[in-house]
C-alpha cells in the first residue's frame, strides 16, 4: 500500500531544520514534491476573483462596486484567503434585505480605510487617539476633508475645528515641521507631477496622485511587482530640485492606480519636501478654516 502525505505549513522549514527545530529526516520525507503559494497580498490581481467567487456562495445577489474591490485589492489582507472568505461571509450577511451592491463602505473600518487603533497597544490618551484617527482618515482619502468626515461618522464642520486645533498647537510648538515623523507622515497633499520611476533600467514615468513625506500615489502605465524597489525622481511644484528617493511598491490597484513607500531618501531631499508638505498643509487649512461657515 502506498501512502501519499499532503502537509501545508506557513513556516520555512529550511530554516526550522537548520535551527534545530524541525527533524531532518521528516522535512526530507514531505519534500519530494514543494509548491510554495505566495501570500495574498503578493497576488492582488486573485484577490477580485476570490471575492466574487466566495460572494456567490453567500450571497449570490449581490455584487461588489469598483470601489469596493479597489479597497479589498489594496488591504494587506494579513490573515491571507481565510481573511479574505470571512469578510466576504461578514459583510454579506450584514447587508440590508434587497441590496444588490456591496460598496467599499460597506466593509469592514479597516479594509474601508478607518483604521481603528488597538487599545491595548496605542500609548496615550483619548484626545492623541482620537487625534491619530483623524490624521489616518485624511491620509486614506489623500486629504479629502468631506470623505474622511464621512468615514469618521462626524461633521465637516467637527473635522475643521478639530484641524484647527491642531494646526494652532503645532504653531504653538514651533511648527508642524517639529511634530513627531509618524505624524508627519499622516499629511498628504494631493498634487499631481510627473514621476519618473526607474525599475531594473527600466525607464517609466507616472503621474502622482498625492504625495506624503512616506511615500505617494500614482497612476502607473505599466503594472508594476509587489515589493519591487526603484528610483524615483520628481519635482515639487515651486521647489527648484528634484526630489529623488529609493522606493518599494507598496499596493496596487487594477485601474493603474499604485502606492510607493520611499525607504531611501538624503536627508537634505527629505527636508526638502517635509518643508513643502508643512506649507501645503498649513496653508490649505487655513483657507479651508476661513471659508467655513
Amino acid at each position: 500500500m502506498n501512502v501519499r502525505i499532503i502537509a501545508a505549513t506557513n513556516r520555512d522549514l529550511e530554516a526550522e531544520v537548520l535551527a534545530g527545530k524541525f527533524r531532518r529526516d521528516l522535512y526530507h520525507r514531505l519534500t519530494q514534491f514543494q509548491l510554495l503559494v505566495p501570500p495574498l497580498r503578493e497576488r492582488w490581481d486573485d484577490i477580485p476573483a476570490l471575492a466574487d467567487y466566495f460572494l456567490r456562495q453567500h450571497g449570490p445577489t449581490l455584487q461588489f462596486t469598483q470601489d469596493a474591490l479597489q479597497a479589498l485589492v489594496r488591504y494587506a489582507w494579513p490573515g491571507n484567503i481565510r481573511e479574505l472568505k470571512n469578510v466576504v461571509f461578514k459583510t454579506a450577511v450584514q447587508m440590508k434585505a434587497g441590496a444588490t451592491e456591496i460598496r467599499a463602505c460597506d466593509l469592514p473600518a479597516a479594509i474601508y480605510g478607518v483604521i481603528v487603533p488597538n487599545p491595548t497597544a496605542f500609548q496615550g490618551n483619548l484626545e492623541d487617539m482620537e487625534k491619530q484617527m483623524i490624521l489616518q482618515a485624511l491620509s486614506r482619502t489623500s486629504g479629502n476633508q468631506v470623505k474622511a468626515a464621512q468615514q469618521l461618522g462626524i461633521s465637516g464642520r467637527t473635522l475643521r475645528r478639530k484641524l484647527a486645533k491642531y494646526r494652532r498647537e503645532n504653531e504653538d510648538a514651533g511648527s508642524l515641521a517639529g511634530a513627531g515623523s509618524p505624524q508627519q507622515r499622516f499629511f498628504r497633499v494631493t498634487v499631481e507631477t510627473p514621476v519618473k520611476i526607474d525599475v531594473d533600467g527600466q525607464q517609466i514615468t507616472a503621474t502622482s496622485v498625492n504625495i506624503s513625506s512616506g511615500g505617494l500615489a500614482l497612476r502607473c502605465p505599466i503594472a508594476l511587482n509587489h515589493g519591487a524597489n526603484m528610483d524615483i525622481s520628481f519635482t515639487l511644484p515651486d521647489c527648484p530640485s528634484p526630489i529623488e528617493a529609493k522606493a518599494k511598491l507598496a499596493w496596487a490597484a487594477p485601474d493603474g492606480l499604485a502606492g510607493l513607500s520611499i525607504v531611501e531618501i538624503h536627508p537634505a531631499l527629505e527636508q526638502e519636501l517635509q518643508r513643502w508638505l508643512t506649507e501645503k498643509v498649513r496653508t490649505e487649512t487655513l483657507v479651508e478654516s476661513e471659508v467655513a461657515p
